[in-house]
């Protein structure tokens, strides 16, 4: 449950603080230690054969997405908790597809934040999320800032 956001191309370079440094979800989190970490918007994606959700990081602090010049932006969570990812596909890229090599990577970079991001679980070879990972029917608060980042002086 969040928001998609749409982003120049051009701010491929991410840093956030949170779990990392691979994508993790609230019931894949513990192996990921919470720290500042660094990697790119290409390298969120993971191939599963099957294509799924994938990049996500949980307990996200800050994220800052910038371009090769360190401009970019600042989205930092004022909000109780806060999950992310930064991709070149949309879920409903994901979802279209049912092999990996039909997916065509988007220029743009589709940056999503959550208030609460549902568990993986077992679904494809066993049994679904269990309950204490599922999103429950009741309201959510996500608040976060946006602010323009700028690395070197003009």
């Amino acid at each position: 449950l969040g928001v998609v956001i749409s982003l120049n191309k051009e701010l491929e370079n991410m840093n956030w603080y949170g779990h990392g440094p691979y994508e993790n979800y609230s019931d894949r989190k513990t192996s990921c230690p919470v720290g500042v970490y660094s990697s790119t918007v290409t390298e969120q994606y993971v191939p599963y054969p099957h294509p799924q959700e994938t990049g996500n990081k949980e307990d996200i602090s800050w994220m800052e997405l910038t371009d090769n010049n360190g401009d970019g932006i600042l989205i930092r969570c004022s909000s109780e908790r806060m999950s992310g990812s930064a991709i070149h596909f949309t879920a409903g890229d994901l979802d279209k597809a049912t092999h990996a090599y039909m997916l065509k990577p988007r220029e743009e970079v589709v940056l999503s934040l959550d208030a609460i991001m549902l568990g993986l679980g077992n679904s494809s070879c066993g049994p679904g999320v269990l309950k204490k990972y599922a999103i429950e029917k009741r309201p959510y608060h996500l608040q976060f800032s946006i602010s323009r980042n700028y690395k070197k002086e003009r």
